[in-house]
């Protein structure tokens, strides 16, 4: 992170809500690590939180604000608090410090892993599709058509089951023409 080494000369706010703040952040790259870590940079090992329970929620909540915001965010909260004690966490040699940068790089990097997984997930999703759509233009076309022999079993059953041959009229049984006159009143 980069300490900062300018004096503003507007007079610093110290109730800034975090979450208007974020409203004015830049969208993040894709390596949050790298983009709060620059490579050169050392790398924060852990440390114990400070004893301030407000100050540890502060910067709780300061770490999700910007691993969701990026560092456009954390250089505006750091711009707009430079002058407030309850954010010295933020600057070198303040309260908490080296807990901050440690609780922020453990955030990103958890979120930089979740970013690829989710691209991972994506990816093989997308080549299931793309070869799901190649065996489908691949895959033969079914035809409708049933082959000569199957056609007929199904001729012969039907006929067995109704008496009557599919494609073609067959005379009713004498017997059955009778019932069927004498039932309409013939």
């Amino acid at each position: 992170m980069h300490a900062c080494m300018h004096t503003t000369t507007s007079t610093p706010t110290t109730s800034t809500p975090l979450l208007s703040l974020a409203a004015q952040a830049q969208p993040h790259p894709m390596s949050l690590t790298a983009a709060f870590f620059p490579p050169g940079e050392p790398v924060p090992n852990y440390a114990d939180p400070p004893a301030n329970a407000p100050a540890v929620e502060r910067m709780a909540l300061l770490v999700k604000h910007c691993c969701t915001n990026g560092p456009a965010f954390l250089d505006t909260v750091k711009e707009k608090q430079l002058q407030n004690p309850a954010f010295a966490f933020l600057f070198a040699g303040g309260e908490g410090h080296e807990h901050w940068r440690w609780a922020l790089l453990t955030a990103a990097r958890a979120q930089d892993a979740l970013q690829q997984a989710q691209q991972q997930q994506q990816a093989q999703q997308q080549q299931q599709q793309h070869q799901q759509q190649a065996q489908a233009q691949a895959a033969p076309a079914t035809s409708t058509q049933l082959p000569p022999e199957v056609e007929s079993g199904f001729a012969q059953v039907l006929e067995a089951l109704t008496g009557s041959k599919v494609g073609g009229e067959v005379p009713v049984p004498l017997s059955a023409s009778r019932g069927m006159r004498a039932s309409r009143g013939m």
